[in-house]
């Protein structure tokens, strides 16, 4: 904090990305024959890690997040469920993991979350519209509000730079966050 006049931020991945990126399979189970286990365990590292970071004086974190939009994806979901994983289940888990991270969050910091598709060289890997994941993620995340936090950030696609984390003029976001249609 002594070193910027500016507000001083943390990104780091969601939670949810340490299973997204390879299931069940990339967590020993072994060490963690359930799974609740891990995301307890999980939670924890981060709560530590934040409350850490706050006392440094960081004010501002954002969770970058890439499963929620990929599980948008048809092709994602029909890949997970080949693998005997449940998108909406997953979806579930992930919020409650994510909840979990946030619940004892410093009252003088901002939470957002970055939804973002992954971009490699200006390329995503994921299509599609917000609406599948849109009730759960927008509804019930513990983020702050976006008056205050810019809660779920997205860019739109008029820059091809922003692509991989645009809601593609998917306007459901402003549906479900002001209650309109």
């Amino acid at each position: 904090k002594g070193v910027t006049k500016g507000t001083p931020k943390m990104t780091m991945p969601a939670p949810s990305e340490l299973h997204f990126f390879g299931g069940r399979d990339v967590i020993d189970r072994k060490t963690y024959p359930d799974l609740a286990e891990f995301w307890s365990d999980l939670a924890a590292i981060y709560r530590a890690e934040i409350a850490d970071l706050a006392k440094a004086g960081c004010t501002y974190f954002q969770l970058d997040n890439c499963s929620f939009p990929l599980l948008c994806d048809p092709k994602f979901q029909t890949a997970f469920k080949a693998i005997g994983e449940d998108p909406e289940k997953l979806i579930e888990s992930y919020i409650g993991v994510i909840n979990a991270v946030l619940k004892d969050k410093p009252a003088n910091a901002t939470f957002g979350m970055h939804l973002c598709r992954g971009n490699n060289r200006g390329k995503w890997l994921g299509e599609g519209g917000y609406d599948y994941v849109a009730a759960m993620v927008f509804e019930r995340v513990d983020a702050d509000p976006p008056a205050t936090g810019d809660a779920i950030r997205a860019l739109y696609p008029d820059d091809p730079s922003n692509v991989h984390h645009s809601y593609l003029n998917d306007h459901v976001k402003f549906r479900i966050l002001h209650g309109g249609t």
